[in-house]
């Protein structure tokens, strides 16, 4: 089994900064950090500056890489994120990434680089959501779910008595967001709508992040929903005829018919809900298959550790061939 791993980063915000932590106090194996790409350059392990930026494709620096993590900030249309990936994925490097928007608004590389590309971390936190869809020997039909760890968890601080400023305030403190603006909250949410759609649908023309049509919602009105023990929840199914946003205390984000499928994501009062909405920083995803089965994953969601240890973890995985 190989023992020394050989990786580079691309952004050195928190969760790059906590994988390379996790990284350098692996025992099983050596990590070996060889670059670190930043807006400035690249720069070696110490982050002293070794070159331009260009030089990422201009010298070969994928040579003896086993792996790549992409962290940057996941807004736009994921072009920045998609150009690394490209890469280095054509070069036989896995490629690791929680970058929703590359996912979302670039979803081709998931399905032509399978073997290397790991993206688990967009959905879920350390909630294999993503993974228990691919595995799933029958096919999925329905996918229901929490996408938002910051919006679960702001629901449950007021529900547990705090205000809304107190719930923003302690989010952010955890750094579940960055920016306290639930907009991009919102965002977040459909970007993951679109994911678990092409997860679970397996188009053969994947739906992109621009083809929604997406509900716009003010500020106010996501503090109302909250205030209102509502939940934001994700649901892809198949096309059956029925509309699942039936409570008046539900507030549509998108909703979108293709192929045979549909998407929801909508605000629903956790009373509504055909589970126990999550407490804390928890997720919960129920999933049924062609078969009937339904069973539900639940676990911790977002946050900077929760998804470096995802993206490593993974990365290990599809490295070493392990199961």
């Amino acid at each position: 089994m190989k023992t020394t791993i050989n990786y580079a980063v691309i952004g050195f915000g928190p969760v790059i900064q906590g994988l390379v932590k996790i990284a350098q106090g692996f025992e099983r194996e050596d990590w070996n950090l060889k670059w670190v790409a930043r807006t400035t350059g690249l720069h070696d392990s110490n982050l002293v500056w070794i070159g331009p930026h260009g030089d990422i494709f201009a010298k070969d620096q994928s040579k003896n890489l086993d792996a790549v993590f992409i962290g940057l900030p996941s807004s736009g249309n994921g072009a920045e994120a998609q150009r690394f990936a490209r890469h280095f994925l054509r070069h036989g490097v896995v490629v690791e990434t929680a970058e929703k928007a590359l996912q979302a608004c670039r979803p081709g590389l998931a399905d032509r680089y399978r073997r290397n590309f790991g993206y688990t971390a967009t959905v879920g936190g350390n909630v294999d959501v993503l993974g228990f869809i691919a595995r799933d020997r029958f096919g999925v039909v329905e996918v229901f779910g929490t996408p938002n760890t910051t919006l679960s968890f702001m629901r449950w601080m007021i529900a547990s008595g705090a205000s809304y400023e107190q719930a923003i305030a302690e989010a952010v403190r955890l750094q579940f967001t960055e920016s306290g603006n639930l907009q991009d909250e919102i965002l977040d949410a459909l970007r993951k709508g679109v994911i678990l759609l092409n997860q679970v649908a397996k188009l053969k023309h994947p739906l992109r992040f621009k083809e929604l049509k997406i509900h716009p919602v003010s500020e106010e009105q996501i503090h109302l929903m909250l205030c209102q023990n509502c939940v934001c929840v994700v649901k892809v199914s198949a096309i059956d005829g029925k509309s699942f946003v039936d409570s008046g205390a539900a507030l549509s984000l998108c909703r979108l018919r293709r192929s045979g499928w549909q998407l929801e994501v909508f605000f629903q009062n956790a009373s509504k809900l055909p589970f126990c909405p999550p407490t804390g920083d928890k997720n919960i995803f129920s999933i049924i298959n062609r078969e009937g089965e339904q069973y539900q994953i639940f676990g911790q969601g977002a946050g900077v550790e929760i998804t470096a240890g995802t993206m490593f973890a993974e990365a290990r995985q599809k490295i070493l061939g392990l199961n």
